[in-house]
């Protein structure tokens, strides 16, 4: 018969090894090791990858940076090419839509090229609003600009209502700016007729003193007199009150010189006469 053990059975990992074989525990510990080396191994390719989608992306975003500046600066040369501002806005429209969408190279994650992709959209808007409101700035100026050429225009000219029309509806100009600018404009023209009429004052008076010089009797100075009273330009100016007193003085003096001429000559006549009569009577 077999025989019974009368001892518990032991658990052989808790036993040395017998006959050369390996120990349970040892065994364990060697694929422990074994499966940490393989995640090391597998975190180190990881992170390897990693690092290398994040160059590639990196390096993606460097050359969108490159494009954008490149592109900014191709729509700035394009609006100062184009002098007439009315056509900016058309040309800024063509230059987004033709920039809108990305062309990234193969390789770039999906998240990286949405994030580019996102960015660019924004950089997109934020340009277009920039050179929008570049090209209404050089809008203003030239409407002002030309606002001014067209007003010295009328000035020039005496011509009032030109210089309304050149300001007045302007949206350049406030409404404030453009009363402010009316006005302005009116004083001059106002000035300008004020030296044009001192000028014709100055040869108006030259005339008037060569006539009052020629005057041959009283009836040449009342004519004179009758042609600077009617003569609105005197009237017109503080000048022109000034050389009215000045010729009716002139005036007066002739006057007295003709008086004292004509007196003179009478006297002269009548002593020839009596004269004549007593060497008659002699």
């Amino acid at each position: 018969m077999p025989r019974i053990p009368t001892s518990k059975p032991q658990d052989v990992r808790s036993r040395p090894s017998v006959g050369g074989q390996i120990n349970i525990n040892s065994q364990d510990a060697f694929f422990r090791s074994i499966a940490a080396a393989s995640s090391e191994a597998g975190a180190a390719i990881e992170k390897a990858q990693i690092e290398k989608q994040g160059l590639i992306d990196s390096k993606e975003a460097n050359e969108v940076a490159v494009f954008q500046s490149k592109k900014r600066s191709e729509l700035q040369t394009m609006l100062t090419e184009e002098a007439d501002v009315t056509k900016h806005e058309s040309i800024i429209d063509g230059w987004a839509d033709e920039i809108a969408n990305l062309d990234l190279r193969s390789g770039v994650s999906k998240l990286a090229g949405k994030q580019l992709q996102q960015n660019h959209n924004l950089f997109i808007q934020d340009s277009r609003s920039k050179f929008i409101a570049q090209s209404t700035a050089a809008a203003v100026v030239q409407s002002r600009e030309a606002a001014a050429v067209a007003a010295m225009t009328a000035i020039d000219g005496r011509d009032r209502n030109g210089v309304v029309a050149a300001f007045q509806g302007n949206e350049s100009f406030s409404p404030l700016e453009q009363q402010n600018e009316i006005v302005k404009a009116i004083y001059s023209i106002r000035a300008k007729e004020e030296t044009d009429n001192n000028k014709n004052l100055q040869v108006e008076k030259e005339g008037i003193d060569t006539s009052i010089l020629s005057a041959e009797n009283l009836e040449d100075i009342a004519e004179i007199r009758e042609k600077i009273n009617n003569d609105p330009i005197y009237a017109q100016s503080d000048l022109g009150k000034r050389y009215k007193s000045l010729l009716e003085q002139d005036l007066t003096r002739a006057e007295k010189t003709l008086v004292n001429r004509d007196e003179s000559l009478i006297k002269t006549k009548i002593s020839n006469e009596i004269n004549v009569a007593q060497s008659v009577k002699d």
